[in-house]
């Protein structure tokens, strides 16, 4: 695993029951900022752009009638999340997928596709063999 902060720390940071994992040979950029109530998982040989958010927890509630949600997040293997993007709780994105720049996901997608937006929806599917690792 790799950090480089020359801009801006790396916050990692986990409740009293969470747990951060982080696959071999993954990078993560500047300024991010990783919070794991639960679990928040990143595969093997993922790239993390510049402020990036992954939070497992809304830390609040919406409205009286909502609670707080609380959820594991997954990346799958060769996942890369560029700058400024925001992954919310309960998400899993699948090996192998791009999230582009400024997203964010609030939703589950499958492996080889990559999403934009806000909130996130697929642009297109990738392609991708199972061994090869994004330089």
């Amino acid at each position: 695993m790799l950090f480089r902060a020359t801009h801006g720390r790396v916050r990692l940071s986990t409740g009293p029951d969470g747990l951060l994992l982080i696959g071999k040979r993954s990078f993560i950029n500047s300024n991010c900022n990783f919070h794991a109530t639960k679990r928040i998982e990143i595969g093997d040989y993922c790239l993390i752009g510049e402020n990036v958010v992954i939070d497992d927890c809304s830390h609040h509630s919406i409205d009286q009638t909502s609670d707080i949600k609380m959820e594991p997040i997954k990346l799958g293997k060769n996942v890369w999340v560029a700058n400024n993007a925001t992954i919310m709780p309960g998400v899993s994105i699948g090996d192998h997928s791009v999230v582009a720049a400024g997203s964010v996901v609030t939703r589950s997608f499958e492996d080889r596709v990559l999403i934009a937006g806000v909130p996130a929806r697929v642009i297109r599917k990738l392609t991708a063999s199972d061994d090869w690792i994004r330089r």
